[in-house]
């Protein structure tokens, strides 16, 4: 007993996120704690996907994740977990790299076309599935020096991503998206090693200079644009600096190039001689004993998540993305989403009439945490400690039946708008039966 004693009462030494961590899984009222960092799905949880899919695991690699089961994401970074990745369907329109369809001019053989030679080990770590392109002379980029893959555009909306491994002494990679007219919008976006990522156009062309490219380890770089009619887009990438004269000799090495609709990558989908769709990650606690086992404050109570924030456009441009939300239906529905145009944290009713919103907004890609306490047609909304936003006019008074996390539901066994999934990570998710009050939502988020 004494040991047991002096164990109990020997100092501890913790990070302020470590003793929150700690504060959040013990005995503090609440009645459903996931925690999706520890990379199990809990019981009660319904997880569907009618497809396979990729995420970065425990180790930094792209691994696939089999039909209808969970993907747990990670910093390829610092290998920091992520929790449960929920994301809508996406189809990538290119081909793999050794499919054949691939034009060239000034790479591997000038003016030729073809499968380029998987003669390298990828990002997901297994040998032969990446391949290395090499320039064949001194020209530019991207009319006389490209491999290229050319096709319909995703829509209107579309986001180019390749993985890139620098070789020898080049650490640079230019990629475009050369389109049929001018773009009206562009942005991007990068994943693992940093690089520096400067984009610019010119006339049709959407272009991006990569610098700061690692020869160890890889990089996924993404090019977005938004054009105002249909395009024929052409898919663009080589060794070396667009902006000027371009070399022979330089080297990159590349895996899975991957087109598809939206603003902003997706996680990689591999293809090989053919187009290949993911399909939608849909997580629910149905209806029935999963969900009353802890689901008992009726018309009250308090939602806490922590999850990596950031908005991701859909194929419909609808660009509001869920967090969490119950039964999408009348009177049930309580809808914690990411807001489009400003990322601020919102909490509607049926329809989204009726919300309370954050002044205070996140930051796209980085560690978010939100809550609300709710009672009735009252709700008070918190996202990372900012000001507690308050309304009294939600259309909320029967007890929900479900609980959709990362999407939204009018029937509890499936996605029913795919335009609001939220294609990023959810870490942890609790619910306590009583509305909290604001200064605790306040310090849950901070």
């Amino acid at each position: 007993m004494r040991y047991e004693l002096g164990r109990m009462h020997r100092p501890m030494r913790r990070s302020t996120e470590g003793q929150l961590m700690s504060l959040i899984s013990l005995g503090d009222g609440s009645t459903l704690t996931l925690d999706f960092t520890q990379g199990v799905l809990d019981s009660r949880l319904t997880f569907t996907r009618a497809s396979t899919a990729t995420f970065i695991n425990s180790s930094g690699l792209v691994a696939s994740a089999s039909t209808n089961v969970a993907r747990f994401d990670h910093d390829p970074t610092t290998l920091a977990p992520q929790g449960l990745l929920i994301e809508g369907s996406a189809t990538n329109v290119l081909l793999g790299f050794a499919a054949g369809s691939w034009g060239r001019q000034n790479i591997n053989g000038s003016g030729t076309s073809g499968a380029l030679t998987n003669g390298q080990t990828g990002p997901d770590g297994v040998a032969n599935t990446a391949a290395r392109i090499t320039t064949a002379a001194s020209t530019t980029f991207p009319t006389g020096m490209f491999v290229a893959f050319a096709t319909n555009a995703a829509g209107n909306s579309r986001t180019f991503s390749v993985w890139l491994r620098g070789v020898g002494a080049n650490t640079t990679a230019s990629i475009a998206i050369v389109g049929s007219n001018t773009p009206a919008g562009v942005a991007s976006s990068q994943s693992g090693h940093s690089v520096t990522l400067a984009t610019s156009t010119s006339g049709n062309n959407l272009l991006a200079l990569v610098t700061g490219l690692s020869t160890t380890a890889w990089t996924r770089v993404s090019i977005s644009r938004t054009d105002t009619q249909a395009s024929s887009d052409s898919y663009r990438v080589c060794p070396g600096n667009h902006t000027g004269t371009i070399s022979s000799g330089l080297a990159v090495d590349v895996y899975v190039p991957q087109a598809e609709s939206g603003i902003g990558m997706s996680s990689t989908i591999p293809t090989g001689a053919s187009t290949v769709t993911r399909n939608a990650d849909t997580a629910i606690i149905a209806a029935g004993a999963a969900f009353t086992s802890w689901y008992q404050g009726g018309t009250q109570g308090t939602f806490y998540v922590d999850w990596f924030g950031g908005v991701r456009s859909g194929a419909s441009g609808s660009t509001n993305r869920t967090v969490l939300s119950t039964d999408d239906v009348s009177t049930k529905h309580l809808h914690m989403m990411q807001t489009a145009a400003s990322g601020n944290l919102r909490v509607a009713d049926f329809g989204g009439t009726n919300n309370v919103t954050t002044s205070n907004t996140l930051t796209s890609g980085t560690r978010t945490k939100g809550a609300f306490s709710y009672n009735g047609s009252t709700a008070n909304v918190c996202l990372n400690g900012g000001t507690v936003a308050t309304g009294s006019s939600l259309a909320f008074s029967v007890t929900p039946t479900w609980l959709v996390i990362g999407a939204t539901s009018t029937n509890g066994t499936s996605i029913t708008d795919a335009n609001v999934v939220l294609n990023n990570s959810i870490a942890v998710i609790k619910y306590w039966p009583t509305a909290l009050p604001n200064a605790t939502l306040q310090s849950l988020t901070t």
